[in-house]
């Protein structure tokens, strides 16, 4: 062979090669963090500059959550997995099967969940396929009688991100549930899974106000969410105090008697270290009042056609959503008309409204002075109006109020 004819093989050599690259890259799909996929053509992938910022792995590899909680965030389709363990890392006796309970509807018509398939316990682990829709559900740990003995949220959403506030937390974008941090979005910014203090199971807010006097409560958890028939579960009200076992058993049961869900005060469920009854993602929990910061309400502006308020920091922006869900009073009715909004804080604390404690010669003792109604031992909340009236970042709520939550990173 002469050097023209090799020369002629190692082009062709080179240009088959360079046609098999181009080819394989044709197929690359990349899945961003917000939940998208985007596959890319031969011109795209060769300008493309990829950062593990913006991306995470595809494939058909299982994803597995490694730290345990009682939230998991699920922003893209696929398979997941994660050790049904308390956020602490202890086990949850008894559990011999898990399935989901609930689901989030797309829209009020449909009739049968689109978010996940295939629940399943396997070898210590729960395990899932997610369809990539966004929405929430509630997955459930049954043991051998059939009885729920743990509950998990699966809040599938486009990546949160973290924004800083002036506290010195570093709070993610968006209330627990919702699918948007855009104020575009309207009701896809609503944090429309809601917690009673304490309490690890969620329960569904809805996006319609509802009137206990007018037998409507609950009716909007039911237009927007789908019961797994197998179990005969339903949204309802009990106007009955419930131990924590029997709170969990009854997940999509809203307890309440005399403004709390449990028979007496109990004020280390929630607490400023993460405790496993704290339902936030793995790295996050409730916010303690002072995460806040003192100068939360100097950070937040209204926004003109009053649908919320933007809070800025240090260049960042974050949205709250007016009228947000609440599920309050004895009734368990649905309150979107509030002019502002509310969160939880992790904390109880002592309100002593009138100041009885500061006077030396008060005859009763503390614990007399809050069963008398003297001072108020009560759960704290943030509290924001946006129409210039009362608000805090350390205001009282009752036990059995169910109010979102807006998570903060946990300080290392």
């Amino acid at each position: 062979m002469n050097l023209k004819s090799i020369s002629r093989a190692l082009t062709l050599a080179f240009s088959i090669a360079a046609l098999s690259m181009t080819v394989s890259a044709q197929s690359f799909t990349v899945h961003l963090k917000n939940g998208d996929t985007q596959s890319y053509n031969n011109d795209e992938v060769e300008r493309i500059v990829f950062s593990p910022d913006n991306y995470v792995p595809g494939g058909n590899d299982t994803f597995v959550f490694e730290e345990p909680a009682n939230t998991y965030i699920v922003s893209r389709p696929g398979e997941y997995e994660f050790k049904a363990v308390l956020p602490s890392g202890k086990e949850i006796e008894g559990i011999s099967k898990v399935d989901w309970i609930w689901a989030q509807k797309l829209d009020p018509q449909d009739t049968d969940q689109k978010l996940v398939s295939d629940v399943r316990f396997e070898d210590g682990r729960v395990r899932f396929k997610a369809t990539g829709n966004y929405g929430n559900v509630a997955v459930a740990g049954f043991n051998g009688s059939g009885k729920i003995v743990w509950v998990w949220l699966l809040w599938m959403t486009p990546q949160p991100e973290e924004k800083e506030f002036e506290g010195g937390g570093m709070f993610l974008d968006r209330f627990m549930g919702a699918t948007s941090a855009n104020p575009e979005d309207n009701q896809r910014t609503w944090g429309v899974v809601l917690y009673q203090w304490g309490r690890p199971v969620p329960i569904f807010g809805g996006f319609e106000e509802e009137f206990s006097e007018f037998g409507q409560t609950f009716d909007s958890a039911r237009k927007w969410t789908v019961m797994n028939p197998e179990y005969g579960l339903e949204w309802k009200v009990e106007n009955e105090a419930a131990t924590m076992e029997e709170s969990i058993a009854a997940p999509t049961t809203f307890f309440t008697k005399n403004g709390n869900w449990l028979p007496e005060r109990s004020t280390e469920l929630w607490a400023i270290d993460k405790t496993d009854y704290d339902p936030s993602p793995a790295g996050y929990k409730l916010p303690a009042y002072t995460d806040w910061g003192e100068s939360f309400f100097d950070n937040i502006v209204v926004m003109d056609d009053k649908t919320g308020a933007i809070y800025s920091f240090n260049g960042s922006e974050s949205y709250f959503p007016h009228g947000i869900q609440n599920r309050l009073y004895d009734t368990g009715e649905n309150v979107l008309g509030l002019p502002g909004f509310m969160s939880w804080n992790c904390e109880y604390y002592l309100n002593d409204f009138s100041g009885v404690l500061d006077n030396p010669n008060f005859p009763y003792t503390l614990e007399e002075a809050i069963e008398m109604g003297y001072v108020y031992y009560t759960p704290s909340r943030l509290s924001v109006s946006l129409i210039g009236g009362l608000s805090s970042v350390n205001a009282a709520a009752n036990p059995s109020f169910a109010i979102p939550i807006r998570c903060v990173r946990i300080k290392k």
